[in-house]
C-alpha cells in the first residue's frame, strides 16, 4: 500500500474485531500527537496493518503522544496548536528496543529515546494546554492495541528486533479528539513542518 500525502491512510482507519465497542481506560480529551514523516509513517503502518491482520486488532495512526487529556474548547485549541505547530521543526528518534504492558492502549510499542528537543517541545507545550494526566512522560510509538499473552509479545519482540535500532523523523502534529471507544476518535487538525514540503 502506497500513500503520497500526509492524508495517507486516514481513509484506511477501520474499526477490526470486537475490542473496538469495548471500554478501555484511557483519558477523554484532545491529545496532541507527533507524526512521523510519510516513509517513517508508512512502514509503522504496515507493521500496525501486520500485526491487525493477525490478532484481530484495531488499526491506528503511529504516532507519538506528546500531550492527552486537554480540556479545552476545540475553537480555543485548534487555534492555540496552530500558533504553537509554527515553531516545529523536524526531530529525530531513536528505537533502540520494543515495550509491552498490560494495557490495551500500551500493548506492544516501539520505546523511543527522549532527546533535548522533544523533552523541550513537552515542556513548552504542556502549560500552553495543560493536561489532565500527571504521568510521567514516557515517549513510545504503539504498533498494537489489545490484549495478548505474555509468550506472543515476547515473540513480537524477537520477530521484530531486526528492525533495531529504529530511526525516525518527525515532521507533523496533529491534533485529535480522544475518548475510551475508539470509534469515537477523530482527527481535528494537521500541522506539517516546512520540511514536509521540501
Amino acid at each position: 500500500m502506497q500513500f503520497e500525502s500526509h492524508e495517507y491512510f486516514f481513509h484506511y482507519l477501520e474499526n477490526v474485531g470486537n475490542d473496538m465497542n469495548e471500554l478501555h481506560p484511557v483519558t477523554t480529551g484532545y491529545a496532541l500527537w507527533l507524526l512521523p514523516q510519510v516513509t517513517d509513517r508508512q512502514r509503522l503502518y504496515e507493521i500496525i496493518a501486520k500485526l491487525s491482520q493477525r490478532y484481530g486488532t484495531p488499526t491506528f495512526e503511529p504516532h507519538l503522544t506528546l500531550l492527552s487529556g486537554i480540556k479545552m474548547p476545540e475553537n480555543e485549541l485548534t487555534n492555540a496548536v496552530s500558533g504553537f505547530a509554527k515553531s516545529l521543526k523536524p526531530i529525530q528518534l531513536l528505537g533502540k528496543e520494543f515495550g509491552t504492558t498490560e494495557k490495551f492502549f500500551q500493548c506492544f510499542f516501539l520505546k523511543v529515546e527522549l532527546n533535548d528537543m522533544l523533552l523541550e517541545l513537552r515542556k513548552e507545550a504542556h502549560p500552553l494546554f495543560g493536561s489532565d494526566t500527571n504521568k510521567s512522560f514516557l515517549p513510545h510509538i504503539s504498533l498494537m492495541y489489545g490484549y495478548i499473552s505474555k509468550q506472543d509479545k515476547d515473540t513480537l519482540k524477537r520477530e521484530f528486533s531486526t528492525l533495531l535500532p529504529l530511526q525516525l523523523t518527525i515532521d507533523t502534529m496533529a491534533l485529535w479528539y480522544i475518548d475510551e471507544k475508539m470509534e469515537n476518535w477523530r482527527k481535528v487538525q494537521l500541522w506539517c513542518s516546512q520540511s514536509c514540503y521540501r
